[in-house]
């Protein structure tokens, strides 16, 4: 009996015997020598799924490549030249395929692949892994998703999407993250904290704060937010327009409420907008990101109040903003930044007076 070892092409490899075999019968005699190729296919399960992954790199080898031969159609498919010349020539395209095929498949299916800026992800065949996004201490970062959507994330956040043919799956682990959502048929769903987010194409907040309590805030678009209760598992499912926002989970009952003007709005760009709000609740803001840490000396500090637009993200330029604003000394230490009335006699050296 003839095997496919005995094929006047490539010997070696049990990937090169598929490929010879699938070039035998896609060819002339391809009748003749089908007993043949049964029983080198029955010689085993690898046999077998060689063959396959030759038949499969080829239909992947002509979506990529628009090649000129159909593996569906044969009555449209051009004839295989008669001969070596012509087996050969199919099969080093086979083999060409599967090595593109090979690197179309490490790039989609690599586990825990790293987001990029601006990258956005090779569906391949329509299913991507779980992939996990996630930023560092005062990282505010931007993230492209397979679907085109755009995912932003605050400081030390974590999200993992999973994307399927049918649907997007996506849970915030941890931080906030802002979804501009690319319009498509299939739902967007993001879970936090015992409740869910379906969109379509939209923008919205989800954050995970201290306690449990999860805040959704819709800047454009609509979306529907269902929370798991305790109490009540049918709790109905609340759908939210531009400029309304949703907070659940913890303690607190859930309760829908309007933005009016949101004080981060601008918070991917590290900006927050302050109305008469509290310089110990300024800094704690602050602190979330900062790698020189702020502190109040004394209570009056604390609880005074200010009101602008100031950066978060960079705590030596907020330090500097606030005392400005207030009269405020600066006094520069191994523990960050200390926010006081006059500097000190013993920090002389280290102290930045009111200006």
């Amino acid at each position: 009996m003839t095997r496919a070892s005995d094929l006047p092409a490539s010997r070696g490899s049990l990937r090169d015997e598929a490929a010879e075999w699938f070039a035998v019968m896609r060819g002339p005699d391809a009748e003749a020598r089908r007993a043949d190729f049964e029983a080198w296919l029955d010689e085993g399960a690898l046999h077998r799924e060689a063959y396959n992954r030759i038949a499969e790199t080829f239909s992947l080898g002509k979506a990529l490549k628009n090649a000129d031969f159909s593996a569906h159609n044969p009555a449209r498919a051009p004839a295989v030249p008669k001969g070596t010349i012509g087996r050969m020539a199919l099969i080093a395209a086979l083999l060409a395929f599967a090595a593109v095929g090979a690197v179309m498949i490490w790039a989609v299916l690599t586990p825990n692949q790293a987001f990029r800026p601006g990258s956005t992800l090779a569906q391949g065949n329509g299913e991507v892994p779980q992939q996990r996004l996630a930023t560092r201490f005062g990282e505010i970062r931007q993230f492209r998703l397979a679907d085109g959507s755009i995912a932003t994330l605050d400081t030390d956040s974590l999200l993992l999407a999973s994307f399927s043919i049918e649907r997007r799956d996506l849970t915030l682990v941890r931080g906030r993250a802002r979804f501009a959502v690319a319009h498509e048929t299939r739902p967007f769903l993001v879970a936090a904290g015992g409740g869910s987010v379906k969109a379509v194409g939209t923008v919205f907040d989800v954050g995970l704060t201290v306690g449990g309590r999860v805040d959704v805030r819709l800047l454009k678009g609509a979306i529907e937010v269902a929370v798991e209760s305790r109490t009540n598992r049918g709790e109905p499912v609340r759908r939210l327009v531009t400029g309304q926002a949703l907070s659940f989970g913890g303690s607190a009952q859930p309760r829908i409420s309007i933005l009016g003007k949101t004080g981060d709005a601008n918070w991917p760009a590290g900006l927050r907008d302050f109305d008469g709000v509290r310089v110990a609740d300024v800094i704690a803001d602050a602190n979330r990101y900062a790698s020189v840490p702020l502190r109040v000396a004394t209570p009056d500090i604390a609880n005074a109040r200010i009101s602008g637009t100031f950066r978060v993200d960079e705590s030596v330029t907020l330090a500097a903003n606030i005392a400005d604003v207030l009269g405020l000394a600066q006094v520069t230490d191994a523990d960050g930044i200390a926010l006081v009335r006059t500097c000190p006699p013993s920090t002389e050296k280290n102290c930045r007076p009111p200006s």
